[in-house]
């Protein structure tokens, strides 16, 4: 079992449509070649919905509750 925090495709949420689709042409991939490589995802939702207290941003995630909220539902 391997569990990676981070899929390929999280990148969509922190690029614009043109980016997104310039790194698939760069990797010459497609969203679902990306998506065939994983057996099992399991979707964790962030905890800036619903669980807010407990939502912290820091240097690496610096988004607010509403950023995050937004490209979890990317």
């Amino acid at each position: 079992l391997t569990v990676f925090d981070r899929s390929l495709m999280d990148s969509k949420a922190y690029v614009d449509e043109q980016g997104w689709q310039n790194l698939l042409d760069y990797f010459k991939l497609t969203e679902v070649e990306i998506a065939k490589r994983y057996t099992n995802p399991i979707h964790l939702v962030t905890a800036a919905d619903g669980a807010e207290e407990f939502y912290k941003n820091d240097p690496e995630r610096p988004e607010t509750l509403e950023e995050a909220k937004l490209h979890d539902s990317v």
